[in-house]
């Protein structure tokens, strides 16, 4: 069986923010989910545009630890990086995911099995699938998930086309998936959602950085090649820090007529043999899946890589 990883290091908690969870118990939505409930998944709408986060201060964080079980629970679960975090590191100062020289390798060592191909990211929520406290029609799987000793129900439908997606993505690359949505939530819908065992990494909200309001996921940390990682995020501000690393995709919501991971797999197929992927990212339309073979982004690439260039 494939063994998949949840990050390395030893997890720490000192200086890091956590989205405020004041008056979460007493606070419903009109589907009967507290905010606590609701804040498991970190959800975009149909534009792409992030619900704004707010994190705690410092004394809030440790007043929270002399409150009741049930808030210190919900705060427990959603802390992240705050972006000074993420500088101390690059400066060499510690961390609880710090690889050899001091740099972040939330990853660790490559496995054999992936040894030479490039790190593909992938979001969940509005990428994969899309998840309600709103029961669907003919959901592909429900999640229970306990928060504040309340059994809520998550109803998760799967992107059109995402299983072979998976599989495709998995003969080509290093997986790993990249949420802001916590991992009580986001775990044991990947345990469904990876039917074939392709996944190699997981990472959830504390592993993404906290910055003005939003959760960034930032590929600097991951100890890898940046020119040979990429990100599939329909969210902007996921990938704010590497904008040249991401591959854009529209929100998926409801509509099961959606082909955007299928129709992306050419363009990934290239993707897979060129040198710097972040000349090439920035290339693709997710609202037009074919416009980058009609201008032949990739012709430079597959000349230089011929036998007759290298003659």
């Amino acid at each position: 069986m494939k063994q998949h990883s949840y990050g390395t290091g030893t997890f720490q908690q000192p200086h890091r923010k956590l989205a405020n969870n004041n008056n979460s118990r007493k606070v419903s939505n009109n589907n009967g989910a507290s905010l606590a409930a609701q804040s498991l998944m970190h959800q975009t709408d149909a534009s792409g545009r992030q619900q704004r986060a707010i994190p705690m201060q410092r004394n809030s964080v440790q007043n929270t630890q002399k409150r009741k079980r049930s808030n210190s629970i919900f705060s427990a679960i959603c802390c992240c990086f705050s972006a000074s975090n993420v500088n101390d590191i690059n400066r060499g100062q510690s961390s609880p995911y710090q690889g050899s020289g001091g740099a972040y390798n939330l990853l660790g060592e490559i496995s054999p099995a992936n040894s030479g191909k490039q790190c593909i990211v992938l979001d969940l929520d509005e990428t994969l699938v899309h998840s309600s406290f709103k029961p669907v029609p003919n959901p592909d799987c429900i999640i229970p998930v306990e928060i504040e000793s309340i059994v809520h129900h998550v109803y998760v439908r799967k992107r059109p086309g995402v299983d072979q997606f998976l599989k495709r993505c998995g003969e080509l690359f290093e997986i790993v998936v990249y949420t802001a949505s916590l991992s009580k939530y986001a775990d044991p819908l990947l345990d469904k959602l990876d039917i074939h065992k392709v996944i190699d990494h997981r990472l959830f909200r504390q592993h993404c950085v906290f910055h003005n309001g939003h959760y960034v996921k930032d590929l600097s940390i991951l100890g890898r090649e940046l020119e040979r990682t990429f990100i599939l995020d329909n969210s902007p501000m996921s990938y704010l820090f590497q904008p040249d690393n991401a591959v854009a995709v529209t929100s998926f919501i409801d509509s099961m007529e959606d082909r955007e991971l299928p129709n992306m797999l050419p363009f990934l197929e290239k993707l897979v043999n060129v040198r710097d992927v972040t000349k090439y990212c920035p290339e693709y339309d997710p609202t037009d899946c074919n416009e980058w073979a009609r201008r032949g982004i990739f012709n430079d690439e597959e000349r230089k890589s011929s036998p007759a260039f290298k003659l």
